[in-house]
C-alpha cells in the first residue's frame, strides 16, 4: 500500500491553512482552457494529483501550478466521476481554496468510493479541522471528534501513514486533556513516525516536543541528542538545531541557552538553504527575552528585508517583535507604525490583545489618545 509521508516538512498541525488559496474552487468541471491549461504543466491527472497531495505533505505551494493541478484533477473528475483518485484531488483542490465544507464533501464520496484507502479518510480529517477555529463551539467538538475518528481510521489502514500520525500527535499535543489531549498518546504517535523507514529524525523531534510541552527537560536533550545522532544530511541537522532552538527559546523560556542553537541555524543555513533567513526570527526574538533590544530590531530587520522564504510566515513574528522592541528603546512612531501593520494583517493572531494595548499606551504617549 502506498504510504503518503511528508520528509523534510516541519511538523504540520492537520488544520494549517495556506497564506495563498487558489483561485479557482474547483467545484466545477474544467473549462477545455482550464484543462489544456493544466495539461501543459502536468503529463496527466496523476502527476496533477500527486502535486497537490505534495502541497498537504510541505505546505510548499507555487500558485500557478496548483491552479492548473486543480484543472486537471477537476477534467479528470467530470471524465471519470467513479475514480476515488480524482475525487480525493478535488477534495484537495477545495481545502487549499479554504472550502473545507466542500472539502468534506468530496472526501466522504472518495471513502464511499474506496472505503479501504487511507487517503480518503485522512483527508477528510484534515478538512474538518480546516477552519475549525471559525465554527460555533458546538460544531468545533464535533468536527474535532469526527477528523479524530478520520486520523485514526486512516493509521488502522496503514499504520506506516505518516501524515495521519503527525496529525494525531498534534492534536493529542496541543489539545486539552477535557478535549482529549494526551501527552502519553503524543508520545505513541511521535514513536510510530520514528519507526517507519527515513523518519527517525522526525520521530525523534516529535518526541522532544512532547518531553518539552511535558516540561521534561532531560528527557527533551536525550530525545534532541537521538534526532542529531540520527541526522545523516546537512539539512537534517538544521532542522534539529532550530528544533532545540524552538524548544528552549519557545517552551524552557532560556534564550541565553538556545543562543548557540539559533547560530548553528544560521550557519547551516548559509550552505543548506542560502536564501532562507528565518534563522534571524529566532535570534531576533532571543534577543528581545534577553532585552538586548538594539540587538534584536538588527535581526528582525535582517529578516523582514529579506526575499528568501521561511518555513513559517515570519511577518506576525518579525512584525510584533519589532514593535515591542522600537517601544522598549522609546522609538514610539516605529513602534506604532510596525504594531499597527500587525494588527491590520494578522487581527487574529494571538499576540493581537498584547499589540493593541501596547499601541494605545504608545498612542497616549504621543498625545494621539
Amino acid at each position: 500500500m502506498a504510504r503518503w509521508t511528508s520528509a523534510g516538512s516541519t511538523l504540520l498541525v492537520a488544520a494549517t491553512l495556506l497564506a495563498s488559496p487558489l483561485a479557482t474552487t474547483a467545484a466545477p468541471p474544467a473549462g477545455d482552457a482550464e484543462a489544456s491549461a493544466g495539461a501543459a504543466l502536468f503529463g496527466d491527472a496523476g502527476e496533477a494529483y500527486a502535486y497537490l497531495r505534495g502541497i498537504i505533505a510541505t505546505g510548499r505551494m507555487d500558485k500557478a501550478k496548483a491552479e492548473a493541478a486543480s484543472a486537471a484533477v477537476s477534467d479528470a473528475s467530470a471524465r471519470d466521476p467513479s475514480e476515488a483518485r480524482w475525487v480525493l484531488g478535488m477534495s484537495i483542490a477545495m481545502y487549499l481554496n479554504n472550502d473545507f465544507a466542500g472539502a468534506r464533501a468530496a472526501a466522504e464520496k472518495g471513502i464511499a468510493l474506496a472505503p479501504q484507502n487511507p487517503e480518503g479518510h485522512y483527508l477528510f480529517g484534515n478538512a474538518c479541522f480546516g477552519g475549525i477555529m471559525d465554527a460555533s463551539t458546538i460544531d468545533q467538538m464535533s468536527l474535532s471528534g469526527k477528523g479524530k475518528k478520520a486520523y485514526e481510521k486512516a493509521v488502522e489502514l496503514d499504520p506506516g501513514h505518516v501524515d495521519a500520525h503527525i496529525a494525531l500527535f498534534q492534536f493529542y499535543l496541543n489539545a486539552p486533556g477535557i478535549a482529549g489531549g494526551s501527552f502519553r498518546k503524543a508520545r505513541q504517535h511521535a514513536a510510530e513516525v520514528g519507526k517507519v523507514d527515513g523518519y527517525a529524525v522526525q520521530g525523534a523531534l516529535m518526541l522532544a516536543h512532547v518531553e518539552a510541552k511535558d516540561e521534561e527537560w532531560k528527557a527533551m536533550d536525550k530525545a534532541l541528542d537521538a534526532a542529531e545522532g540520527a541526522a545523516a544530511t546537512e539539512e537534517d541537522k538544521r532542522s534539529v538545531a532550530i528544533m532545540r532552538a524552538r524548544l528552549l527559546l519557545r517552551e524552557k523560556k532560556d534564550p541565553k541557552a538556545a543562543m548557540p542553537s539559533i547560530q548553528r541555524v544560521i550557519d547551516l543555513g548559509k550552505t543548506v538553504a542560502p536564501k532562507d533567513m528565518s534563522g534571524y526570527i529566532l535570534l531576533g526574538e532571543a534577543h528581545r527575552e534577553l532585552k538586548e533590544y538594539p540587538a534584536a530590531i538588527s535581526a528582525y530587520l535582517r529578516m523582514l528585508e529579506s526575499e528568501g522564504p521561511a518555513p513559517e510566515d515570519p511577518s506576525p513574528t518579525v512584525r510584533y517583535g519589532l514593535g515591542k522592541a522600537y517601544e522598549a528603546v522609546g522609538e514610539n512612531e516605529k513602534a506604532l507604525a510596525m504594531l499597527e501593520d500587525f494588527l491590520t494583517k494578522f487581527p487574529k493572531d494571538r499576540r493581537a490583545d498584547d499589540a493593541k494595548s501596547t499601541a494605545k499606551k504608545i498612542q497616549r504617549r504621543l498625545g494621539r489618545s
